[in-house]
């Protein structure tokens, strides 16, 4: 994981938004991505996901998850299935039954990420 990100992480964490549980899962699916997609996260492509994903995270552990999603997301979805059921997985071992609107947000950062919009 690039030096950048991780110091995003460190913020999150020592201001207390993310658990360091939190933290490691959000480290290991990056690895897992940039492996997997051979796509290389760093600040510039990837700054504003790692900070939404911990914090995503956060917010469903605290039992706040969003539940409110735009249209142009929602379409995302239908779009790219194969991407949603990936950002469904993402929270696997964080929490269950996540709203729609949190894995379609993910959705759209990771179809970013793949650059398929």
């Amino acid at each position: 994981m690039n030096e950048t990100l991780k110091e995003r992480l460190d913020i999150l964490e020592s201001s207390n938004q993310i658990t360091p549980a939190i933290r490691k899962h959000v480290e290991r699916f990056v690895e897992w991505f940039e492996n997997t997609y051979h796509v290389t996260l760093v600040e510039e492509n990837a700054g504003a996901f790692v900070t939404h994903f911990a914090i995503a995270c956060a917010r469903l552990q605290r039992g706040e998850p969003v539940t409110e999603c735009p249209e142009s997301i929602t379409e995302l979805v239908a779009k790219y299935p194969e991407v949603h059921q990936l950002a469904s997985g993402m929270f696997e071992g964080i929490a269950e039954n996540v709203p729609a609107a949190e894995v379609g947000f993910l959705t759209m950062y990771v179809c970013l990420l793949l650059g398929k919009e």
